[in-house]
């Protein structure tokens, strides 16, 4: 898949083109979309920070 100017498209630019189309945030739409697009924001081996 590529974007209009020929270059391939990534899930982050897939989502900011999309939180900016909605006016949502990025991480509103990743929260929202992720578990459709089986994506998880965090890199893999990431720690979550919460306490």
């Amino acid at each position: 898949m590529s974007g209009s100017d020929g270059q391939p498209v990534t899930v982050g630019s897939f989502f900011e083109d999309y939180a900016r189309r909605k006016a949502m945030s990025v991480e509103e739409c990743e929260r929202w979309l992720g578990p459709n697009l089986d994506y998880d924001p965090e890199p893999p081996g990431a720690t979550s920070s919460t306490a």
